[in-house]
């Protein structure tokens, strides 16, 4: 039931996209390419093994309107988001300085503290391995900065990621 649920939620999340971001000129209008695909998603979270969830919504893959997003859930409720940005092809490798990567980890999903690497806040790679119509893979690291109330920042180190997504 909840991968129904899951399921239903991105599909009305897609047609809300497609409905509202119609122009006035609907007679030329194409739907956007849309992939959602499901996957494993692996690393290191300051040392320790961290996987996602071995079910059907642990790991989520969404690309639409040149937007590519990898949403992974693990069972002790922590999370990682991982968005590679602009065109994207095998063999590249993309940095978050670079504004071609952003990465964020929340150690529980439904609290607020995130740890994120976008920009010249932390940092981080992303190298795609494999990117065909079957499977979206590859590896990724970064170290995730959190900025506290005091200003004081802290950080998260994510290494060894790996990304295996059949689309």
């Amino acid at each position: 039931m909840k991968n129904l649920n899951f399921k239903t939620l991105l599909f009305f999340i897609a047609i809300s996209v497609m409905l509202f971001s119609c122009g006035s000129d609907d007679d030329n209008f194409e739907p956007p390419l849309t992939e959602v695909g499901i996957g494993k998603v692996e690393a290191k979270v300051n040392g320790a093994d961290w996987t996602s969830k071995n079910t059907e919504d642990g790991v989520v893959y969404l690309s639409m309107l040149g937007s590519n997003t990898i949403e992974a859930f693990a069972e002790d409720g922590s999370y990682m988001n991982l968005k590679p940005l602009g065109s994207l092809s095998q063999g590249m490798t993309l940095e978050s300085s670079g504004g071609y990567f952003q990465a964020s980890y929340k150690p529980v999903f439904t609290e607020s503290e995130t740890f994120f690497a976008a920009g010249s806040l932390g940092s981080g790679t992303l190298t795609i391995n494999t990117l065909n119509d079957n499977k979206f893979a590859g590896t990724f690291q970064f170290t995730g900065v959190k900025t506290n109330s005091d200003g004081t920042t802290e950080e998260v180190s994510i290494t060894s990621g790996t990304f295996d997504i059949d689309l």
